[in-house]
């Protein structure tokens, strides 16, 4: 079975549309047989507090072999970006149109 989980800041149920589509991305997921777990994070989010930042991470790294998981797909995201070089080229590029 397939398990994501969603750390969401603030009051789940307010009727924003980032809420909203949260919910319905969870609701589509949960149909489709994936194991849904919602984890209400601090107040402090989106700038947490170290100790609000410690319990997230806690509440997610618990389950087993998921940091397998999220540093092979770290590892997968990385071939599919650029190098620094190109990015460092990209960046100086868009610096010389916007000084010029």
């Amino acid at each position: 079975m397939n398990h994501v989980h969603f750390l969401i800041p603030g009051d789940f149920e307010t009727r924003t549309g980032g809420y909203l589509y949260d919910r319905q991305i969870m609701a589509g997921l949960t149909a489709l047989g994936w194991r849904v777990d919602l984890h209400r994070l601090d107040a402090s989010f989106p700038l947490p507090t170290p100790a609000a930042l410690a319990e997230a991470l806690a509440r997610v790294m618990t389950e087993p072999g998921l940091r397998e998981r999220l540093m092979a797909g770290a590892r997968v995201a990385r071939r599919a970006l650029p190098d620094w070089p190109t990015t460092s080229a990209r960046f100086a590029a868009a610096l010389r149109l916007v000084t010029a």
